[in-house]
């Protein structure tokens, strides 16, 4: 037990500076989603910009959503940290919530991601 305890510490620790990453991606994409939102009033034809605009806006909300999965993913990682270094702690529920909740931004990064997709899709159409 003592020796799966220690791998699960190692998991992770291991989760969390992969967290790290994740979290620094987000925010590069937020940099390039800025200089792309100032850019959308030189489209043209107006169908694309609507269309352009509507894309950025997803990837935006999109970025906000995943910022807080990553932050509850972190908060998750340290409170199976905080167990698994102490299992005599209580069980409070936190992880049941922790993982419905990271569940809930999957699925709004996931419907984010797919109005973007359509956004762009379209916005290719316009110029086809």
């Amino acid at each position: 037990k003592a020796g799966n305890r220690a791998q699960a510490l190692t998991i992770i620790s291991k989760q969390v500076i992969a967290h790290q990453a994740a979290q620094q991606d987000a925010i590069d994409l937020a940099t390039q989603l800025e200089r792309m939102a100032r850019s959308l009033s030189s489209i043209k034809p107006e169908r694309a910009r609507i269309l352009a605009t509507e894309a950025v806006s997803a990837e935006v909300a999109l970025v906000s959503r995943l910022l807080s999965y990553n932050d509850y993913l972190l908060q998750l990682f340290e409170t199976l940290r905080d167990k698994f270094s102490n299992p005599a702690l209580p069980s409070t529920g936190k992880v049941n919530d922790l993982i419905a909740r990271i569940n809930d931004e999957t699925r709004a990064i996931n419907e984010l991601n797919g109005r973007s997709t359509n956004a762009l899709a379209s916005f290719d159409e316009v110029f086809k």
